[in-house]
């Protein structure tokens, strides 16, 4: 807010403290997705700053393990936090014990209103309002009834369904809207995953899902069963039919991923959830760091990809001897014969 900013600033210069500004928009994030906090930190953890100057401490994480790593990193550092009120010592017991209480209270009341207002968009979408954000392309929401309602961007959406149908693939689909220069709902181009996410939403047939993912921005879905599902909760703009035949010949092995685009890391398909046992693949964030996905199973947190590898490998690197001893074996004496490697771990 530009009212925090001007505080902020204005106490540094009262003091003559030199300052950099890292400034975000986010309330609702966790600390992974938070690009200026993280920024911010690993400039704490370079020793680039004396304090961090914020209008309260629930400003920098309302997350308990964000609030955690942050008061981490800052004692590890001897970095301090600056707020009008008051300056806090990450070496003073009295100090780091009120970071952990505030941190706690204010995890506490992140909660309860996230809670409340999910129940408030829980009751309006089963009363068929639309509350996922922006209106997919060919709606727009009605200010009074909180409804979508088919605009004139409607027939580009039916054009995409009836052209998969007829035979075209997702690529001439796209080619031939960019071509008629329509734009999607944000006012760019079409591509490939555009034409597939408009043709997998249900809205057009005029059904609202809510509660199917876990967190606002999370990739892991509820089980169906928690699913909020709202039929005819507005004039669909693709019938019943033409929406299963589309959704059904865009999700055939044809038109899935090419195997090229798809990822492979050293350990794909070899790290087991310790919780449920379900395989638990990589993924790489908007900041290019490398984590083991959250389990689909069991919602088993994630964790830093790069020190599970080094772990696997300083461990495979125990059987080294072994192996070299057996190749030795097999290649003077002919003895092919595959034998288990029986060691201690």
């Amino acid at each position: 807010m530009a009212s925090h900013r001007y505080t902020l600033t204005e106490m540094c210069k009262q003091n003559g403290w030199s300052y950099e500004i890292f400034e975000e928009i986010a309330s609702s994030k966790t600390i992974e997705q938070r690009k200026e906090l993280l920024r911010l930190l690993e400039r704490v953890m370079e020793n680039s700053f004396d304090a961090v100057v914020v209008m309260d401490t629930a400003r920098l994480s309302r997350d308990d393990y964000g609030a955690a790593k942050i008061k981490r990193d800052l004692f590890l550092t001897g970095t301090y936090i600056v707020t009008p009120t008051k300056i806090y010592d990450p070496y003073k017991d009295e100090d780091s014990l009120l970071l952990g209480i505030q941190a706690l209270v204010a995890s506490q009341e992140y909660k309860q209103i996230l809670k409340r207002m999910q129940r408030g968009k829980h009751f309006a979408s089963k009363q068929g309002q639309w509350t996922n954000g922006i209106p997919p392309l060919g709606y727009s929401k009605n200010p009074k009834t909180k409804k979508l309602e088919p605009n004139n961007q409607a027939n580009h959406v039916k054009f995409i369904y009836n052209s998969i149908i007829n035979g075209k693939t997702v690529s001439e689909a796209y080619q031939e809207l960019n071509m008629m220069g329509v734009k999607t709902r944000t006012g760019g181009k079409f591509h490939f995953n555009s034409i597939l996410r408009i043709v997998n939403n249900e809205a057009y047939k005029g059904t609202i899902i809510n509660n199917r993912i876990i967190g606002k921005h999370g990739e892991v879905k509820r089980p169906k069963d928690q699913w909020i599902i709202v039929e005819n909760a507005h004039d669909p703009i693709i019938d019943e039919e033409t929406w299963k035949k589309a959704n059904k010949i865009v999700n055939t092995y044809s038109f899935s991923r090419k195997r090229s685009d798809v990822k492979t890391y050293p350990t794909s398909k070899l790290i087991y959830c310790g919780n449920c046992g379900k395989v638990q693949g990589v993924q790489m964030t908007k900041l290019n760091k490398l984590y083991l996905k959250i389990c689909q199973g069991c919602y088993n947190r994630s964790y830093l990809y790069e020190p599970i590898l080094k772990h696997i490998k300083e461990h495979v690197a125990t059987y080294r001897q072994d192996v070299l001893a057996l190749i030795s074996d097999v290649e003077t004496t002919g003895n092919s014969t595959i034998r288990n490697i029986k060691r201690n771990s």
